[in-house]
């Protein structure tokens, strides 16, 4: 399972399967869904740290020496879903706000509700907490030995 700091949490796969026009929409309406992903991701990270430096009421098990941090945060289906609605909702965002077309306003409206819903879900499920995190390998680079 890949922890929260390897990298993008969902893919453009993971955002059409929950909106088949968005590739569509992002390219008419020249949104870089990337940013998006990534900017979600920031503001979601932020939040983590809210809730693991004790602003939300978690109850850790005694095992945990300390609190947990960002860097120990497993991703779940949870924690995905919660980034997959929140980059949907910052792609119509932008696209509203650009065009002021009610369509994007009512996509951005529908999917602000499934981020916080899936926000909800997982302070319910619980965070993934790896009690000592293995970052992701990088990627191998080839040498040319000549």
């Amino acid at each position: 399972m890949a922890l929260f700091i390897d990298g993008c949490i969902s893919g453009l796969d993971d955002l059409a399967a929950q909106d088949s026009q968005l590739l569509d929409i992002a390219s008419e309406e020249s949104i870089n869904v990337t940013q998006k992903m990534a900017l979600a991701q920031e503001t979601i990270g932020l939040d983590l740290v809210s809730m693991l430096q004790g602003g939300e009421s978690f109850s850790w098990p005694l095992w945990l020496i300390h609190e947990p941090r960002l860097d120990q945060v497993a991703v779940t289906p949870a924690l995905k879903l919660w980034h997959t609605y929140l980059t949907l909702e910052l792609v119509y965002s932008d696209a509203y706000f650009d065009q002021l077309n009610d369509r994007y306003g009512a996509k951005r409206d529908q999917f602000h509700l499934l981020a916080e819903s899936a926000r909800e879900r997982l302070i319910e499920l619980g965070l993934g907490i790896v009690a000592d995190p293995v970052r992701q390998a990088a990627r191998p680079t080839i040498m040319d030995g000549r």
